[in-house]
């Protein structure tokens, strides 16, 4: 008997990577701002798991969020230190970027490849995405109280863009690079 072979569409995995992504956006940040730096560490297990299981470039998905997490270790202590911002649920240290906001640089790293891999061939594009995702984004979550700024919220907004817009295709560019496979040394 022949029965017809049912495929899956070619657009499931971007919509899981883009739902996952926001469902760990939503258990990071909310945690946040009730006090629970875990919740979102764990979310993007999770995400991270099932991602790398289905992915056919786990070695750019790996590159990705091992560079974006440094980046967002880097941007986000530097944000703290400056005194314009503490962040809620500051474990590991109150002065430097809390786990669970690393965990959300690393699971936005997710997307890059997948969800918003649209994105790596064009750095303007990229770049006013992270002007205007970037700074909703951290605005976002000022008002849903997993970061209590020093300045007002709109500047804040607009700096954490433009931050942003600068590093997003940045970051791209050197996953790129990471991800590129190497020769193996000369054996001679």
């Amino acid at each position: 008997m022949n029965t017809p072979r049912v495929t899956a569409s070619p657009w499931i995995p971007t919509v899981f990577n883009a739902l996952a992504f926001n469902i760990v956006w939503a258990a990071t940040v909310f945690g946040a701002a009730a006090g629970l730096a875990w919740s979102g560490p764990l979310a993007l297990v999770g995400f991270a798991v099932l991602q790398l299981r289905m992915s056919a470039q786990r070695r750019y998905d790996v590159a990705a969020m091992t560079v974006f997490a440094l980046a967002g270790i880097l941007i986000d202590s530097a944000w703290s230190l400056s005194g314009a911002l503490t962040y809620a649920a500051g474990w590991p240290s109150p002065h430097f970027a809390p786990v669970w906001l690393v965990t959300l640089w690393a699971a936005f790293a997710l997307t890059v490849g997948h969800s918003l891999a649209w994105l790596r061939p064009r750095p303007a594009l990229a770049s006013v995405f992270g002007l205007l995702g970037g700074g909703f984004s951290y605005w976002v979550g000022a008002r849903i109280g997993a970061v209590e700024l020093a300045v007002s919220g709109w500047f804040y907004g607009v700096a954490v863009g433009v931050c942003w817009a600068i590093a997003l295709p940045a970051l791209i560019r050197v996953t790129a690079v990471v991800a590129r496979p190497r020769l193996p040394a000369y054996q001679g």
